[in-house]
């Protein structure tokens, strides 16, 4: 006998569209609208039937920046990914959620133009779940996150009506901007089905510089750096063998020569005269701190950052680690003397004072995690896991990932009971809103 939601399910969309997915041993209906009625549509027949909804974009951050199997329906936005208004005078688009953020930098280049940020994910993630995690990676340094990116949106609440946040201009916000309220509020406030994104000229050339050393002179280069007047575009701590990893690349010029546990990779997203001016004064900081220093051309650049994210996205587990800038050199320095980082790979934004963590999905795994959580526990650090595999149940628990002040918790919960009082969204994965 056939369902009669799965049958209404196939009434909005097509049967083509509706398909069934396993997780954690239990089957959800996945239901891929193509239009914005088809969306609302699906809202509503979920609230009808009280099933509980979760937004995905192409399944590629399922299980691991959200613990959220529990929803009846997932509704995937893969489908809406066209680009809706593109004016590249103002360097503003409109592009459906479901665009992959891949795409998207094609389009843009065809104008010179990108957007900014450079998730640790899939090439081929849709914005939406993009914009849904607030995702972001060593490119922050400069241009900062999603938050900083995304002026619009048009979204699907709870009632189904269809919501405009923001608007198609930069300055737009008159009041409380709850476009910044969506970005990174996991799907739990509605559907978004359109985004619009302030974009950026393409730099004239991008380039990295490598300083490698001992956990002290690494700090001492840090601290001259964040009282500079310099302006990296990347400002990132990365550990050895990540440093190795990375520096290893044909399409690089050899790997480095050191027993060193830390370096820092400085970005520079200026023109010729500035790039060679922040060289200038990195050597000199190199020479005074007894640091090795590594160049990169802009061709080298760009393997090293492919590299780098098509390294880290191989990674089971990753664990996030939110501390001070000032500290950040430091908490990775006593971290890599108390376990083995040679099973592990470090890249920490310096400006954001975050650290992350990967873990290989290897028989070592739990046991490393498990060390360096209790050496960060101890260290009164702020901890949660961005990624888990999805047989978890060995990694230790992180309890400081639900320590949310009593006021802060109130003001989510109000939140969520305005946007969805009959608790149709997962009202768990509130934490980025």
């Amino acid at each position: 006998m056939e369902n009669p939601f799965e049958l209404a399910l196939m009434t909005i969309v097509s049967q083509e569209y509706v398909k069934k997915h396993i997780v954690h041993g239990t089957s959800r209906w996945v239901a891929s609208p193509g239009t914005m009625e088809e969306v609302v549509s699906l809202v509503r027949l979920a609230s009808e039937y009280g099933k509980s909804v979760t937004p995905i974009g192409a399944l590629r951050r399922l299980g691991t920046l959200f613990k959220d199997g529990q929803a009846e329906l997932w509704i995937e936005t893969e489908r809406l990914c066209s680009i809706i208004e593109y004016s590249p005078e103002d360097m503003v688009i409109t592009v459906g959620a479901g665009m992959r953020l891949c795409d998207l930098q094609h389009e843009l280049l065809k104008f010179n133009q990108f957007l900014p940020v450079d998730p640790i994910g899939d090439v081929d993630e849709t914005l939406g779940g993009i914009v849904a995690t607030n995702a972001w990676g060593p490119s922050r340094a400069l241009y900062g996150t999603l938050r900083d990116h995304v002026i619009g949106t048009r979204t699907v609440l709870a009632n189904g009506d269809v919501v405009r946040t923001g608007g198609r201009v930069v300055k737009n916000v008159a009041g409380y901007d709850l476009t910044k309220l969506l970005v990174g509020s996991f799907g739990s406030l509605g559907v978004m089905i359109e985004i619009t994104l302030r974009v950026r000229p393409y730099p004239t050339q991008r380039t990295v510089t490598l300083l490698s050393g001992s956990v002290a002179d690494v700090d001492r280069a840090r601290a001259e750096l964040m009282d500079a007047t310099l302006i990296p575009s990347v400002f990132e701590c990365v550990n050895t063998s990540l440093a190795r990893t990375l520096t290893s690349s044909p399409g690089t010029h050899g790997a480095l020569d050191t027993g060193s546990p830390l370096t820092l990779a400085v970005g520079c997203d200026e023109p010729v005269e500035g790039t060679a001016f922040q060289e200038g004064v990195l050597r000199a900081w190199s020479s005074s701190y007894s640091l090795e220093i590594l160049t990169f051309t802009p061709e080298q650049t760009a393997v090293l950052w492919e590299d780098y994210h098509m390294t880290l996205r191989t990674a089971a587990t990753v664990l996030r680690v939110q501390g001070k800038p000032s500290t950040l050199i430091e908490i990775a320095g006593t971290l890599l003397a108390a376990v083995n980082q040679e099973r592990m790979w470090l890249s920490g934004c310096i400006p954001a004072g975050v650290l992350r963590l990967f873990f290989a999905a290897d028989d070592d795994a739990v046991a490393l995690v498990t060390a360096c959580v209790s050496h960060l526990t101890a260290c009164g650090l702020s901890l949660h896991y961005e990624k888990l595999p999805t047989d978890h149940h060995d990694f230790p628990s992180v309890s400081q990932e639900i320590a949310i002040p009593d006021s802060k918790q109130t003001v989510h919960r109000l939140i969520y009971q305005a946007f969805d009082p009959a608790g149709l969204f997962s009202s768990t994965r509130l934490g980025g809103a």
